[in-house]
């Protein structure tokens, strides 16, 4: 992403303002089709999601996650067990909050399904203990055939 004030590329951590800290915010372009008030409700309800996706489960995790073991980055493994604070921790939580949202769906239909079937083969959400340090949930695993199931979703990056 480039800065809107003065076009060069901007670290990750500042994308979601647009400009640099130290540019001046009297260069960005003047849309006369904004309405302030509009700004106003979208910040307010941006500062609400975020607040919730921090107050979730999933941002609450002490332990390391089944997923997290599968990074090809030793260090960060390591500082991941080692509990030290994670760095450059500021981004765009929403695909994470869309993933877990069609989670929770897929959990409902499943278990709707199985339930109107009277068919119990399948578990959702079944929580795994790894290790003394590794824990997780499978989304879905399958009795008869034995197979654990971990949906994955694609969320597209708008920049």
């Amino acid at each position: 992403m480039r800065c809107l004030a003065c076009g060069q590329g901007m670290d990750p951590i500042n994308a979601e303002y647009g400009t640099h800290p130290a540019c001046d915010m009297n260069l960005l372009p003047v849309d006369d089709d904004v309405d302030p008030f509009t700004d106003l409700l979208k910040s307010q309800i941006v500062e609400m999601v975020r607040w919730a996706e921090k107050q979730s489960p999933r941002s609450q995790q002490v332990l390391i996650g089944p997923s997290e073991i599968g990074t090809l980055c030793d260090r960060r493994i390591g500082y991941r067990l080692a509990n030290i604070p994670a760095c450059n921790t500021d981004f765009d939580p929403w695909a994470a909050i869309v993933g877990t949202a069609i989670h929770s769906w897929l959990d409902s239909a499943v278990t709707a399904w199985m339930e109107s079937h009277a068919q119990w083969e399948w578990h959702t959400e079944s929580r795994l203990m790894i290790t003394e340090f590794v824990e997780g949930h499978a989304d879905l695993y399958s009795k008869e055939h034995r197979s654990v199931i971990d949906y994955k979703t694609a969320v597209p990056v708008v920049v």
